[in-house]
């Protein structure tokens, strides 16, 4: 009889399907304002650590701020139908991910 090595790189399958945990509301301090007429903010997609977010706006771009100094970081312009989400890395950084639907591509 030959015995199956265990695989500890994957978890064992289940039935149960994964669902996605809401993420808890992060209150803002009211002076996080960012006043750039005509700019508006459609989504805005906090990072699991809170310290930065990713606002898409009314002009087709995506501002990744800085929550705690209030600035921001960087600028993606011609993004307009961009999805944003935020993923873990395995340094314990965050990374942005955006999903562009009318190019089929995920950056």
């Amino acid at each position: 009889e030959e015995e199956e090595e265990e695989d500890d790189d994957y978890p064992a399958p289940t039935d149960a399907p994964s669902v996605a945990q809401p993420l808890p509301i992060t209150p803002l301090h009211p002076a996080t304002t960012l006043l750039d007429p005509p700019r508006t903010v459609a989504h805005l997609v906090p990072s699991p650590s809170a310290r930065l977010a990713a606002a898409h706006d009314s002009l087709g771009r995506v501002l990744v701020l800085d929550l705690d100094a209030r600035v921001v970081l960087r600028m993606y312009k011609g993004v307009r139908d961009a999805q944003c989400a935020w993923k873990a890395g395995r340094d314990g950084g965050e990374r942005l991910v955006m999903l562009y639907p009318s190019r089929g591509t995920v950056e």
